[in-house]
């Protein structure tokens, strides 16, 4: 799976990052939850395992996988099940035989990918028949409303009448689409993470340790809010993709 690894996948690493930026992500992995129960899982673009985890304690297996080995790394160390294996690996090269997997999770790691038709043949041929895909992508309708991609190490970002036609190109069936709506706090941090991506043209950012970008993000939102971010941070998931910025696809083989 040829990717951009970016600053973006890279902050998802620490767990300062993870509070202040990524309460949507977390959100997500709480949505798989409902349908992962007893499944042999596989997770592409596991970051540093907080998600894989979270599915672990419930499903019977969990294999996780990342290009970004320092994210693998930390994985290892920080959460670990009996059930819970992590690799480094590329999903458009998957080392797992046909019909490994009852349920495969991606989430926002399509857009960085350049092949996307190439990565969805390996999730489906890995799924047992009936096996079950929940993957996350930014709504274009709204992530990139002003005619530019929400950030510039995306590829591209589909409107979900784009995204279902991708999926259903792949041989998936079954597809439902449904919509997270982020709240006033999510938005903020990512229209800032946005902002200061586009306007880094030295790559200044890359210089930083993902814990220190942490702790300037969350000092901006308190600052932006004059309260915590837990305070004014929330990203529902419901059926409806009026203005959700991310479309989430549960869809079967």
């Amino acid at each position: 799976m040829t990717t951009v690894f970016d600053d973006e996948r890279s902050n998802r690493i620490d767990p300062q990052m993870l509070e202040v930026c990524h309460r949507d992500h977390l959100e997500r992995y709480a949505f798989a939850l409902n349908y992962a129960a007893q499944k042999r899982i596989l997770d592409i673009g596991c970051a540093f395992g907080y998600g894989s985890a979270k599915l672990a304690a419930v499903a019977q297996e969990v294999q996780a996988i990342d290009l970004y080995e320092e994210a693998v790394q930390s994985a290892q160390q920080q959460y670990q099940r009996a059930n819970l294996r992590y690799s480094i690996m590329d999903g458009c090269n998957l080392q797992f035989p046909d019909a490994s997997f009852d349920m495969v999770i991606s989430f926002e790691v399509i857009e960085h990918v350049e092949k996307p038709q190439e990565f969805l043949h390996e999730i489906r041929r890995v799924l047992r028949p009936g096996g079950m895909a929940i993957l996350s992508t930014p709504n274009g309708l709204v992530s990139a409303a002003n005619g530019q991609l929400s950030d510039p190490t995306h590829l591209r970002e589909y409107s979900p009448s784009e995204f279902e036609s991708e999926l259903h190109r792949a041989g998936f069936t079954a597809i439902t689409l449904q919509g997270q709506h982020l709240s006033e706090g999510v938005w903020e941090v990512h229209n800032m993470r946005s902002r200061m991506a586009w306007l880094d043209v030295l790559g200044v950012r890359k210089l930083l340790s993902s814990k220190l970008k942490g702790q300037i993000l969350g000092w901006l939102v308190r600052l932006r809010f004059s309260k915590p971010i837990e305070e004014v941070a929330s990203a529902k998931i419901d059926k409806s993709l009026d203005n959700a910025f991310v479309q989430i696809a549960v869809c079967k083989v």
